[in-house]
């Protein structure tokens, strides 16, 4: 009987001409399976928004990095990023300013409760592209995060000039005032959240 193959074992898929690559409510196993075999050196514009939220969709991260080369130049080099980050989802985006010759990417992930997820993603996109391209940061909701996880994560993102926010419940709110209220500890000096940041906008209560 033969070994089923297994994921390392399938065959690469080498598309020259591909400059469009986007992946819609597609299953976790479709879509890793896919962007870990596909190579395509001119590729310009990559979307992914996943299909189920929760821990799962980790592998999103692991499933990238065949196109790290094109993210980091993206980011690098876009007039701003934006960063959206929701209940459940974390989402970022370089917009697309054609003809502009640079890649943009629209990538999502979903993660629980854990911080983890979020760092790891932010790690292998934002920090590792080594870019000051200003980060428009936009939290609509209430995140699943805590504060005090959130803000070890944001608050070293120097790069935010704007924030914005939906409708968060009081609490919630007071929580964000603390963290931009609060120095951080950046390897045993104290730095300020956001240190760049220019812009606030918070939802009216009408």
């Amino acid at each position: 009987m033969p070994t089923p193959q297994t994921q390392n074992d399938l065959p690469k898929i080498r598309l020259d001409s591909l400059k469009t690559l986007s992946l819609h409510v597609v299953s976790s196993a479709i879509t890793q399976a896919n962007l870990t075999r596909i190579q395509a050196p001119i590729l310009q514009h990559l979307t992914i928004q996943p299909r189920y939220k929760g821990a799962g969709n980790n592998y999103i991260v692991d499933a990238i990095q065949n196109f790290l080369p094109m993210i980091h130049p993206s980011i690098k080099h876009a007039n701003v990023v934006d960063l959206h980050l929701g209940h459940y989802l974390v989402d970022i985006r370089t917009p697309s300013n054609l003809p502009d010759p640079h890649a943009s990417i629209d990538i999502s992930i979903y993660y629980d409760s854990s911080a983890r997820t979020v760092q790891t993603f932010l790690d292998n996109t934002i920090h590792s592209s080594a870019s000051h391209t200003p980060i428009r940061l936009s939290i609509p909701e209430s995140p699943t995060l805590e504060w005090s996880d959130l803000g070890k994560i944001l608050g070293f993102l120097d790069e935010v000039v704007k924030l914005s926010t939906g409708e968060i419940r009081s609490d919630p709110l007071r929580n964000l005032f603390q963290f931009l209220s609060t120095p951080l500890d950046a390897f045993g000096r104290k730095k300020w959240p956001f240190p760049n940041l220019k812009t606030i906008v918070f939802p009216s209560n009408s």
